[in-house]
């Protein structure tokens, strides 16, 4: 019975779990090691004590009084009861009770046996197992990549995410059972068993750019992840299609790039923080003079500026503004070539602002910018020519003209000096006209007979004289004693002719040698057209102006005849013309009339009675008054004066005072009855001084009236025969004395 009671006690107090033994009132009777252990507490504050009072009453559990009190007493066993609690010295605690009522007597008291394990940790375990295990769900389902679990022994498929399904085209059910190769997913499993074998050493396995034929048939590229899951392998499908089209792309990007890279003619460069080149491609090295990049690469770009000043002006300018464009480049090629570049250049910097080096785009443009020149000199040329043209069409002054012309030579040829010899074609010299340039005044006793000098060989023989040094040449047409001080080397002698005929020479001068291109030969031509056209012009002119000059004169001279001989053919009217024009003249120069216009007047006045030929001599010359009918005839004659007129062109204008001069203002002259202003200003101005002459002069049927008497009528007649605006310039007239 000991040996019993021994193995009892000994297994009471080697159980793993805390062992109460409680009276019947819920005093403690005996506790095992385990639970003093687990719950630190001691023995002599335990034994005998009721078990709500242990710990300071924290063994006042109100779910362990549950137990104790209300559901053991009637089921005489509890298990599995699990209760939490929170104890002040050993914290937070997951309990699992067993209880049980037992007698050590038949009909003696009863006693509780209460087992308490300890499973927080346990609990803890399983809730983050729990957790994990949610998680873990939860990625699986929401999962963008493909999964689906492999069974280990097989490599068949137990289950599936909705991903892979939505990638392939399966559903969660068809995926059960399938393997791999099934599922179109091209991976050699033929020795699977090696492969999980692998799989348990490493962890994972991956497969990269696996082709997948999805259940429609569509083409696809995955990644794939093999990872041990202790029974299961998981396989994660990763779609990376649009990666494997990107770097499809981007390969061939890269192909086109290098291409162009290779291919455009605008040199690509990359250079170092110290300005050595790393990259150029082949159109940079051919700028350079170069047929390799590798032959430049290396080399430090201060090597091909002509100035290194510019460089560093590059620099600074990159400086603050990190990029430049059209930047121009004074650069040289290997070989100290001169090559004119245009820059585009940005700098290269790290994440904190320091520089790495610049990278560009070179172009040159070397025959670009010597275009570019041409084109400016050819606008300068043209520009020159045009201020020839000007001058031609502005003055007609010769002289004026050929200064211009002789500013445009020296200043577009780039020659010292320069002058013009004009042809005298009636004693066949060469005379000067103009020069420039010179440093004395002996040019300008210049006649050459033709065939004499350099200018008269030219002028001759219709050809371009030139002399590379004046002063080494032994011909007999040197001039030494005109070029005496000039210091000229340099002769050209060009013959200026126009319409095939020789209109002088232009003589170009250089104090130092120099040999000219065809360009410079070309515009000298076009100088020299220019030139005679300038001379030829003139010329023209000048025997046009004279011949309308004696032209002019002609018709005076005819008018006034035709003037004298009216007035011949009535003696009462002899001199009035000359005076009335006189007069009308003055005043219709007051009122505005141009200088052209003026001539009109002056002829219409002086035939403003021309009409009156057409008038027999019965009525022209009747000493009495005439009768009614004889006076419709006398109207008629500004009618005949229009006939007679303006046949002839040149005296059409003239026709308004001949014409005009009996139209009154208020509309009640003849011969058409014009009113205000429709009749012209310059019949107005002559119906006026016609009445004024008329009146002041004497008739063999009436006295002259005196100025009073005259001028007192004009003012009554205002604004009804005459012209207001007239008679008030007329009356001004009077009073300044000018009449």
């Amino acid at each position: 019975m000991w040996i019993q009671e021994e193995h009892v006690r000994n297994i009471f107090n080697t159980v793993r779990e805390g062992i109460l033994i409680l009276d019947e009132n819920m005093k403690v009777l005996s506790a095992n090691r385990s639970f003093l252990r687990i719950f630190k507490v001691d023995t002599a504050n335990t034994i005998g004590a009721l078990l709500y009072d242990l710990g300071n009453g924290q063994w006042n559990i109100p779910e362990l009084r549950v137990l104790l009190e209300d559901i053991l007493p009637k089921n005489e066993t509890v298990d599995d009861y699990e209760i939490e609690h929170n104890f002040e010295s050993i914290g937070w605690k997951t309990m699992l009770l067993n209880a049980c009522k037992i007698r050590e007597k038949k009909n003696g008291p009863p006693i509780v046996l209460l087992a308490i394990e300890d499973i927080t940790e346990r609990k803890r375990l399983e809730d983050l197992l729990a957790e994990s295990e949610k998680r873990y769900r939860r990625i699986f389902e929401t999962a963008s990549d493909g999964i689906v679990l492999l069974e280990k022994r097989g490599g068949t498929i137990t289950q599936a995410n909705p991903a892979a399904g939505k990638m392939l085209g399966y559903s969660e059910e068809e995926y059960v059972g399938k393997k791999l190769q099934d599922i179109g997913i091209s991976i050699d499993m033929s020795d699977f068993p090696a492969i999980m074998s692998a799989l348990d050493k490493s962890g994972i396995i991956n497969y990269n750019d696996v082709p997948v034929k999805t259940r429609s048939g569509q083409h696809i590229y995955t990644d794939i992840y093999m990872v041990d899951r202790a029974s299961l392998a998981q396989c994660n499908i990763r779609d990376v299609t649009e990666r494997k089209r990107a770097e499809e792309n981007h390969r061939e990007d890269e192909k086109k790039y290098k291409q162009l890279f290779d291919s455009t003619l605008d040199g690509i460069y990359q250079m170092d923080a110290d300005g050595v080149f790393v990259l150029m491609n082949p159109a940079g090295a051919r700028i350079f003079g170069y047929e390799s990049p590798k032959e430049i690469i290396g080399r430090n770009a201060l090597e091909y500026w002509r100035d290194p000043k510019d460089s560093d002006a590059l620099r600074a300018e990159l400086k603050s503004r990190k990029s430049v464009s059209g930047y121009h480049m004074r650069a040289r090629n290997k070989n100290g070539k001169p090559v004119e570049l245009e820059s585009t250049s940005v700098i290269r910097e790290d994440a904190i602002g320091n520089l790495l080096g610049i990278d560009g785009i070179l172009r040159d443009v070397t025959e670009r910018m010597r275009a570019d020149e041409r084109i400016d000199r050819h606008i300068q040329k043209l520009s020159a020519l045009r201020s020839i043209d000007l001058a031609i069409s502005s003055s007609l002054d010769i002289r004026v003209t050929l200064k211009v012309f002789l500013e445009q030579v020296v200043s577009q040829l780039h020659v010292d000096a320069c002058a013009v010899l004009l042809f005298n074609p009636h004693a066949k010299t060469l005379d000067y006209a103009a020069s420039q340039g010179f440093r004395t005044n002996a040019l300008r006793h210049t006649h050459l007979r033709l065939g004499k000098g350099y200018a008269g060989v030219a002028a001759l023989e219709n050809r371009i004289v030139s002399i590379p040094d004046v002063k080494k040449d032994d011909s007999a047409f040197k001039r030494l004693g005109v070029l005496e001080g000039e210091d000229m080397v340099t002769y050209y002698g060009v013959p200026l002719v126009a319409k095939g005929q020789v209109k002088g020479v232009l003589e170009i001068f250089h104090r130092s040698p120099f040999e000219p291109d065809e360009e410079w030969l070309e515009f000298l031509d076009a100088l020299a057209l220019q030139a005679a056209i300038a001379i030829d012009s003139n010329s023209l002119f000048q025997d046009l102006e004279r011949s309308n000059t004696r032209l002019a004169l002609a018709y005076d001279s005819t008018i006034e005849g035709w003037s004298h001989a009216l007035d011949y053919r009535d003696k009462e009217t002899e001199g009035h013309s000359q005076r009335v024009t006189e007069i009308t003249v003055k005043i219709a120069h007051e009122m505005g009339l141009t200088e052209e216009e003026l001539v009109h007047v002056r002829w219409g006045a002086l035939l403003h009675d021309i009409g009156k030929m057409g008038i027999p001599y019965s009525i022209l010359l009747k000493p009495g008054p005439l009768t009614d009918e004889e006076w419709k005839i006398m109207r008629l004659h500004p009618v005949y004066a229009y006939e007679l007129l303006h046949p002839i062109d040149y005296l059409r204008s003239a026709i308004d005072i001949p014409y005009c001069h009996h139209e009154k203002w208020d509309g009640t002259g003849y011969s058409r009855g014009l009113k205000g202003e429709q009749i012209p200003l310059s019949g107005r101005i002559f119906a006026l001084v016609d009445v004024w002459d008329a009146l002041r002069s004497d008739r063999p049927y009436r006295a002259a009236w005196s100025k009073e008497k005259t001028l007192e009528h004009i003012r009554q007649l205002a604004g009804t025969h005459f012209d207001p605006n007239v008679v008030e310039v007329f009356f001004s007239f009077i009073t300044s004395g000018i009449l």
